[in-house]
């Protein structure tokens, strides 16, 4: 008889200012995919990391413990994490027997990287050489990879790519339209982002409802993606080469005339660095409102008079609205559609905007329904010809399974 063993896996979602974690504890089979769910343990995050206060917060059972942190590297956040989880779950357990693995959001992994992989100092390095295509995310998680080897060398470290659900585009939605050599030469094609949450939040869909053929999700936060997904495989996704293009997010511009990049450059002088600060990081909801990246923040200062907020309010919606509209188009109608994402989820005002325009599809919510959803949960009304939810996006326990499914 084929024997199972226990494992902790422990996950990592890297961010620019933030490290989310999840500890799981499941039992794993003598064959890749014989795993069993994942059950949560632990989870938590360290939050504005770089800032005087850096804050930890670690929920263990019942029992929810906050501590400041200081101001230091998503290293020095890791090690912290690592030492009080070990205090917290004293039975942690030890990698030499085989008790302990590490699972990783990685955003970017190129054309190399189609599936979860276990990570040695080789595919770090090639990691690290995508820090380019996604400079806020992949630096960090290969810092977060890299110490979690050094911390258990004999652990299996499996690196989870954002980009890996989105291997499915067909040609005509990954293709720009540049010279063929030059694509080639250099890789330049759409990728798309936030594969980890979009394909929870279908599979999620999928265990309440069955199988929907034609699936839009939305996923809105600081970061903000909308994918179409047929018959559970994602077929475009606005975000392209980088996690730049498509809806207006929380500091980045979303879709923008390349021209305009070139008279910034060429006619006023801005520097490789100027553009990428601004498009990075002055941009989106920060730029246009001026108030905040937060849009809790701008909401209250449009509520207050201000015109700038109300406008970065209404564009982000728009856009988003725009993008579902053109999703449809590409899918040939819809069946459903989700929200996930820290605005996807909380904003019963923000879907309300997204969605009104879009009754000539058939999707009418209810607003009752809508303004009590805590996810998973229906939001649609029940003349409504497509059925709309609210879904968290659970990227932790994502990662897990694959931990768990992987060759470890």
């Amino acid at each position: 008889m084929a024997l199972r063993m226990s494992l902790h896996v422990l996950t990592f979602d890297p961010g620019s200012s933030s490290l989310k974690f999840g500890l799981y504890l499941c039992e794993i089979g003598p064959k890749p995919g014989s795993g069993s769910e994942p059950i949560d343990i632990a989870h938590g995050a360290v939050e504005r990391l770089g800032q005087a206060d850096a804050g930890l917060t670690l929920v263990c059972g019942k029992k929810r413990r906050t501590s400041h942190v200081g101001d230091g590297s998503m290293v020095e956040a890791l090690e912290i994490v690592l030492r009080e989880l070990n205090a917290a779950v004293p039975d942690l357990g030890s990698a030499a027997q085989g008790s302990l693995a590490f699972g990783c959001r990685v955003v970017h992994g190129g054309e190399t990287f189609c599936e979860p992989v276990r990570v040695g100092a080789a595919e770090i390095a090639e990691i690290r050489e995508l820090i380019p295509l996604a400079p806020l995310h992949n630096r960090v998680a290969a810092d977060v990879l890299e110490t979690c080897l050094h911390h258990e060398p004999s652990a299996a470290v499996i690196a989870v790519f954002d980009t890996a659900f989105h291997r499915t585009l067909p040609a005509v939605a990954k293709t720009y339209g540049l010279p063929h050599e030059l694509s080639a030469k250099f890789g330049l094609q759409r990728y798309g982002f936030h594969g980890i949450a979009h394909q929870c939040v279908s599979e999620t869909l999928f265990s309440r409802i069955g199988p929907v053929d034609r699936l839009v999700t939305c996923h809105l936060g600081s970061g903000a993606s909308v994918c179409a997904i047929k018959n559970g495989k994602s077929i475009d996704i606005t975000m392209g080469m980088t996690p730049m293009e498509g809806l207006l997010m929380g500091k980045r511009c979303g879709d923008l005339d390349p021209g305009l990049l070139l008279y910034l450059q060429c006619v006023k002088g801005y520097a490789a660095e100027d553009l990428d600060r601004v498009l990075n990081f002055e941009s989106g909801i920060l730029g246009v409102s001026g108030v905040s990246a937060d849009l809790r923040d701008v909401e209250k200062a449009a509520a207050a008079g201000n015109a700038r907020a109300a406008l970065a309010i209404d564009l982000f919606a728009y856009r988003v609205c725009k993008y579902i509209g053109a999703m449809a188009a590409v899918l040939e109608g819809i069946d459903a559609v989700a929200f996930s994402g820290g605005i996807g989820e909380r904003s019963a005002s923000m879907r309300t905007r997204i969605c009104k325009p879009l009754a000539f599809l058939g999707l009418t919510l209810d607003d009752t329904a809508n303004a009590a959803a805590v996810g998973p949960a229906p939001i649609s009304a029940p003349t409504s010809r497509i059925a709309a939810w609210v879904i968290p996006a659970d990227e932790d326990l994502m990662i897990a399974r694959a931990v768990v499914n992987s060759s470890l």
